[in-house]
């Protein structure tokens, strides 16, 4: 069961870092909660229907990191759009 908006947004990086600890130290890499869950449903699109990247400046993502001041280096190693899996 997904957690209330509420509770995800202030336990954020909790989240990630708890996912991060299950895929690196555990080794499960395909879980509900990973982050490429996160990029296929919360990914915006353009007029044309083409998917923004997750670090692009009208993506979600970005918007509340700039506002934040904090440095979203996620998607060096992570994808930034939907793989359509």
């Amino acid at each position: 069961m997904r957690p209330p908006t509420g509770e995800i947004r202030r336990y954020h990086m909790d989240l990630l870092k708890h996912q991060r600890d299950v895929t690196v130290h555990q080794g499960v890499r395909k879980t509900p909660d990973a982050l490429a869950g996160c990029i296929d449903c919360h990914v915006n699109k353009d007029p044309q229907g083409k998917s923004i990247p997750v670090n692009g400046d009208r993506q979600f993502c970005s918007s509340c990191h700039a506002f934040a001041a904090v440095h979203l280096d996620c998607f060096q190693c992570h994808s930034t759009v939907p793989t359509g899996r």
